[in-house]
């Protein structure tokens, strides 16, 4: 505390000091300063100077300390600019206690203009004056090394490497007693290489942006930023095992118009770094980014076209297994095997009508188990159908809360289990597994590959099982629910032809529904389609399950009875005739009473075609029906 302004010198301590960029902003100053103007630190950096003298300041002319006002007040001030460098202003802050004044000697210590070059700023008055040619000599090696520098850097296409390279070489460009790169990912920043930092636990650290006045300055401004005396600044946010840092120079990291990260170098005395030092740093920076982001670049490439050779090869293996589930199941495990270990592979199917599961492929080193049906709370099927994420056990042996330990057929279990979800238009449908005998059989890749390989196979089964549909509603009549003409003649010819092969007896039984005309003309063709149905059931029912039923046309129905001859035909035939009868007698009150004409043919040596076959049993029926119907012809007879 002073009694008067005209006591002070220029060598005494200051009471206070308050730091200022060329825009007359409060940057920060020292605890004395805020408790003697009465402010708190986040309010106190954001005033401009005026404010926090609550009176017009002009800044623009050097004052003197005969310009101090003599007046007493609660609060005078008066500056004096430093004839020595002009780089800070003394200031005499006057406050009235009892009946006298007190004088606090404050330095207003002015922050150099990041755009300016350096030269006539006030922040580098301290520097000594050069010659041109020593600073020309000086330009041209600091632009030699960044090149040779650079040449380094893009030397090597290793992420990492290229990190230790930056590092190595920025001490260069620039000294420093420390230095670490920081790398962007969300809202955070982690340190991913340093040098000379006391502690390597800040390689896990994860710093908020937000949160750290200095770094967020960086990033937002895309600026290099000094912090000349960070016990002066109240930027500076201390970090763990940071106290020997005095000043500091952040500098970013820019690729692609994004900040992708920071380059922090510390020393260990205030006022060590200089515009100078911060053009040099970031056009090292840039080079730097450029070769992090080339290297990035060059991995990703590299496996991206590692997975989009197994993607391919794999898919190629699915896709050329023919559409049917069984063939696919095969394909799925033979991919998953020449990508991971395989020894067991389960693949579960999720049917969301019945809420089962269907464990429909599974295999160990024994050879394959039939399928069957899992209970509901199976704990790892169900965890992964219910929460869609992949499972990954690495020893099945230590406690867990999974009671799956896979044996099958075995009576020695799993020891790894890597399961993943098979998605299906955003839907669990089923899951995938692959399991080893060894312990920590699989790595995070593993997951990958197989998550992938789940998603082809997904996709694979759901056209197996979309081709199967339409198979089924291509061959199927949608009315009676039987083979339709096309599937019909399809399958007759091809057992045609295995009996000819063979020598073997064929026959055919051609339906038709005597007066069905009737039926609709009196009860509408809703009533005509049940009694068709009806029909058409009432015939499946009494044939075996190696005869061919179909519908040829209208009311007229098809039997093909391979492996047999006329007389049983003719058996069948009339056994049938008998029940339709029976069936269909006195229905809807007596309303309708239907009978069948029918038409029997078997195969002759002379037979030469299945048509041949069907135009023989038409004229059979053809006979029947003129014969008065409710009877049956047999062809050549």
């Amino acid at each position: 505390m002073k009694t008067h302004p005209d006591q002070v010198n220029q060598e005494e301590i200051p009471d206070a000091v308050i730091l200022i960029d060329q825009a007359s902003q409060v940057k920060g100053g020292s605890r004395s300063a805020r408790r003697l103007f009465g402010y708190t630190k986040p309010v106190f950096s954001k005033l401009f100077l005026h404010q926090l003298l609550a009176k017009d300041i002009d800044l623009s002319e050097p004052l003197t300390l005969s310009d101090l006002s003599n007046e007493t007040s609660d609060s005078q001030i008066a500056y004096a600019r430093h004839k020595a460098g002009g780089s800070f202003s003394v200031g005499y802050f006057s406050r009235k206690i009892e009946d006298s004044t007190s004088f606090h000697f404050v330095i207003f210590l002015y922050l150099p203009d990041p755009k300016a070059s350096g030269v006539g700023n006030p922040a580098f008055s301290r520097m000594k004056v050069i010659k041109t040619t020593e600073a020309e000599r000086k330009l041209r090696k600091q632009i030699e090394t960044l090149r040779e520098v650079v040449r380094i850097l893009i030397s090597s296409l290793d992420p990492q490497v290229v990190l230790e390279l930056i590092l190595d070489h920025l001490q260069r460009v620039v000294e420093y007693d420390s230095a670490s790169i920081m790398l962007q990912s969300g809202d955070s920043l982690s340190i991913v290489a340093q040098r000379k930092l006391q502690t390597a636990d800040q390689l896990a650290i994860h710093f908020k942006i937000q949160r750290h006045d200095h770094i967020k300055e960086v990033v937002e401004s895309r600026q290099p930023v000094i912090i000349p005396d960070t016990e002066l600044d109240s930027r500076w946010e201390s970090l763990p095992h940071s106290n020997y840092i005095r000043s500091w120079l952040g500098v970013p990291l820019i690729g692609k118009e994004r900040v992708i990260g920071l380059l922090n170098l510390d020393r260990s005395r205030p006022w060590s770094f200089t515009q100078e030092d911060a053009e040099l740093t970031a056009a090292f920076a840039n080079h730097a980014a450029i070769a992090i982001e080339n290297a990035n670049l060059y991995l990703a490439a590299r496996q991206a076209a590692d997975r989009r050779a197994i993607l391919h090869r794999v898919s190629q293996e699915i896709v050329a297994a023919d559409l049917e589930a069984e063939e696919i199941y095969t394909a799925v495990h033979r991919a998953a095997a020449q990508l991971m270990p395989a020894e067991a592979f389960v693949i579960v199917l999720f049917d969301d009508e019945k809420q089962a599961f269907e464990a429909a492929y599974l295999i160990d080193r024994n050879g394959r188990i039939p399928a069957q049906t899992l209970p509901a709370n199976r704990v790892l099927t169900a965890q992964i159908v219910s929460s869609g994420h992949s499972i990954y056990i690495d020893d099945t042996s230590e406690p867990m809360k999974l009671d799956e330990a896979v044996h099958f057929s075995e009576s020695q279990p799993v020891r790894s289990i890597l399961a993943v979800p098979m998605y299906l238009r955003g839907k669990v449908i089923g899951m995938i597994s692959a399991q080893s005998y060894n312990p920590a059989a699989y790595s995070d890749e593993d997951q990958n590959l197989l998550e992938m390989l789940a998603s082809y196979a997904a996709i694979a089964l759901d056209n197996a099982a979309l081709f199967k549909s339409i198979k089924h509603l291509a061959a199927i009549d949608s009315l009676t629910g039987i083979y339709n003409r096309r599937k019909l003649f399809e399958l007759g010819r091809s057992e045609f032809h295995r009996a000819r092969r063979f020598h073997r007896p064929l026959s055919i039984l051609m339906f038709d529904i005597d007066h069905f005309k009737r039926v609709n003309d009196t009860f509408g063709h809703s009533i005509g389609d049940l009694v068709l149905s009806k029909f058409a059931q009432l015939l499946k029912v009494g044939i075996r399950d190696i005869d061919i039923l179909g519908r040829y046309g209208g009311e007229e129905f098809l039997i093909i009875l391979p492996e047999t001859r006329k007389t049983t035909a003719v058996a069948i035939a009339n056994r049938l005739r008998t029940q339709i009868s029976a069936t269909f007698k006195n229905m809807y009150d007596g309303s309708i009473s239907l009978t069948a004409s029918i038409g029997v043919v078997s195969m002759k040596d002379d037979t030469h075609s299945f048509t041949g076959l069907i135009e023989e049993v038409d004229n059979a029926l053809y006979g029947a029906k003129n014969l008065g119907r409710d009877r049956i012809k047999v062809s050549g007879n």
